[in-house]
């Protein structure tokens, strides 16, 4: 019966899962892929209108489009990891990294799709193309990109608030672990999140609250009083927040935060 009862919940909750995994980074991405591929497929440039037809041309700059974006995903990455600090430096090398590695994947498929490509000078061709856009589309970003301040004020729950909807997004009151997710409440609502508890207490390190039981956590604000019933000890909500258990090994540590 537990069994079932918790797949049905899981199965309730599938698109909160599809949210978790889709991003609007990554769904950003599959929009520019779709407009990108579906405008170069009609259009035909780089004298693909000629060369192929329509029904050939829609996978060949799917292709394209889905392996440039893919590559700069992951070059992306591969130069974050670098221990580089300058920010031109780390651009210009994700440049180069991207430029190469493009340049020879797109090569090798115009190799197998035209008859009589040139394999060196088809290189050479491509690169420069690529270096080009690269360049404008880098000035394009060193401008227009905006520079975080120098102080920022650091809010642990920065993290934590981004994996909500942004009508959820508010001071945290707590959260309650729910099988695989997370039941996060804020002053505005609450909301399940894919996400473990280990993490998020990893996230709120530095937050003002404390986790008084393996399946919860509070924020300080939230915290009014606590509640003894028989062997057992609630804490009390604020604002009518309702009651959540407190473990005996965080009882202490719990009266000394409240100082009772």
């Amino acid at each position: 019966m537990h069994e079932s009862t918790s797949f049905l919940r899981e199965l309730q909750q599938v698109p909160f899962t599809m949210r978790g995994l889709i991003t609007p980074h990554r769904r950003m991405l599959l929009a520019l892929w779709a407009l990108v591929s579906l405008a170069a497929g009609l259009m035909g440039p780089f004298g693909t209108y000629d060369a192929l037809p329509l029904l050939w041309r829609l996978p060949y700059w799917t292709v394209v489009a889905g392996g440039s974006i893919l590559l700069s995903e992951l070059a992306g990455r591969l130069v974050a990891s670098w221990q580089v600090n300058r920010r031109l430096v780390r651009l210009l090398a994700f440049g180069v990294v991207y430029g190469l590695v493009l340049s020879g994947l797109i090569n090798l498929l115009n190799t197998a799709v035209f008859a009589g490509w040139p394999w060196w000078q088809g290189w050479l061709q491509i690169a420069g193309f690529v270096a080009a856009v690269e360049c404008l589309v880098f000035a394009v970003v060193w401008l227009l990109a905006p520079r975080p301040p120098k102080a920022a004020h650091h809010d642990p729950e920065l993290h934590l608030m981004a994996r909500l909807t942004p009508a959820n997004r508010a001071p945290l009151v707590r959260l309650e672990a729910q099988d695989h997710y997370l039941l996060v409440v804020t002053c505005k609502g609450q909301e399940l999140v894919l996400m473990r508890m280990a993490d998020a207490m990893a996230e709120l390190a530095n937050a003002s609250g404390m986790q008084v039981h393996r399946s919860h956590w509070v924020a300080r604000r939230a915290m009014q009083s606590l509640r003894r019933d028989g062997g057992r000890m609630w804490l009390v909500l604020a604002n009518g927040g309702g009651e959540v258990p407190v473990s005996r090994a965080n009882q202490a540590g719990l009266r000394a935060l409240l100082g009772s």
